[in-house]
């Protein structure tokens, strides 16, 4: 079992406009907004090239997903997941798109308003205990929290 290597983008904000903002204009393109997850929005994903992402699509969610800790699943502890999720806000030229178009879509301010978070999903699964760890950083500060 070992940590991986991931690096992480330090800007918690997509902060550059999209091209097409036909799909920012459309109510649905933040219809499955999840509130308290990493299920990004359509208009959530229509920033991520833009912003130098590609998009991870994780069985049949699309989110921002990476490697925490990789392991030889044949032998050792089980781990049944062990990534890390972020969601990201928005701010400068990104914020600014989502603000003009928020009159013709009011469901945009949702996205305006969210703060970036991330989490560490880490259930270790031993002796039917689970340890859940959930990071968050705020002012450039790693904080993480035992759930």
């Amino acid at each position: 079992m070992r940590i991986a290597r991931t690096q992480l983008n330090q800007n918690p904000f997509f902060s550059e406009a999209i091209d097409n903002v036909a799909i920012l204009k459309d109510p649905y393109s933040v219809d499955l907004f999840d509130q308290n997850g990493y299920h990004l929005t359509e208009a959530e994903q229509a920033y991520l090239p833009f912003n130098g992402y590609e998009c991870i699509e994780r069985r049949h969610e699309d989110c921002l997903r990476y490697d925490w800790i990789v392991w030889d699943k044949k032998e050792g502890a089980h781990i049944n997941h062990s990534d890390i999720f972020e969601r990201k806000g928005f701010s400068d030229n990104a914020k600014e798109q989502l603000l003009a178009i928020a009159g013709i879509n009011p469901m945009l301010y949702k996205l305006v308003k969210m703060k970036p978070n991330g989490v560490l999903i880490y259930p270790l699964i031993t002796y039917q205990k689970m340890l859940f760890l959930k990071y968050f950083i705020t002012n450039g500060i790693l904080l993480i929290t035992k759930q």
